[in-house]
């Protein structure tokens, strides 16, 4: 099981388990969980799916407005891999 199959939810259950997750689990900009947190040069996380689809329409760090570059906050996966028990943090 990947962290990504754990956060699509599979029933009432596990809606129930993210609404219970901590405000840092959460991305600033849509505030659901995180599947794959990357961090920003000014550093704020965000998920990256939506950091891509903000870079469609401006090329710019949204909390600084500087040139962005993504980097893997590879700690992150693992706290939220391990808080939601999937085994692995790749």
């Amino acid at each position: 099981m990947t962290l990504s199959h754990v956060m699509r939810g599979q029933g009432a259950e596990d809606d129930v388990e993210m609404a219970d997750a901590p405000d840092d689990f959460l991305d600033p900009i849509t505030y659901t969980v995180m599947q794959d947190p990357v961090k920003l040069p000014s550093g704020a996380v965000m998920d990256r799916p939506n950091v891509l689809r903000m870079l469609l329409s401006d090329p710019r760090d949204p909390t600084t407005r500087y040139t962005l570059v993504l980097a893997p906050n590879s700690c992150m996966h693992c706290i939220l891999a391990l808080s939601f028990g999937v085994d692995s943090c790749a």
